[in-house]
């Protein structure tokens, strides 16, 4: 009964989203597509197409050109589901992205 629920509150949410879209003025599609960094938390399984337990990720470091990245676990964690073709190692970090309230990544080793 959850999954139902849960399912026919993200239809909700995607049409209302949809609604607001519509009735934007034009040439104002909203804010773009949510976007975050993350790290593989825990893979499990053989299975590349499913979804994975990742954990959120700050970014740092000095922006120069060539200076390194610094990344720092937040502690924050979720799921999302890998498009690529290939299992993901622990630790890998990917950028994911929100489209239709889920969250994706796509990892092709």
């Amino acid at each position: 009964m959850d999954d139902n629920w849960d399912e026919a509150a993200r239809l909700r949410r995607r049409q209302a989203g949809l609604d607001d879209d519509a009735a934007a003025p034009e040439g104002r599609s909203g804010l773009g597509v949510p976007c975050v960094v993350a790290s593989v938390y825990h893979a499990t399984g053989s299975t590349a197409g499913a979804f994975y337990t990742m954990e959120l990720q700050d970014v740092s470091g000095s922006e120069t050109e060539g200076a390194s990245g610094v990344f720092t676990a937040t502690g924050l964690r979720f799921k999302a589901l890998n498009l690529g073709s290939v299992q993901p190692p622990n630790n890998t970090k990917v950028a994911c992205q929100r489209g239709d309230y889920r969250w994706v990544f796509r990892y092709d080793g």
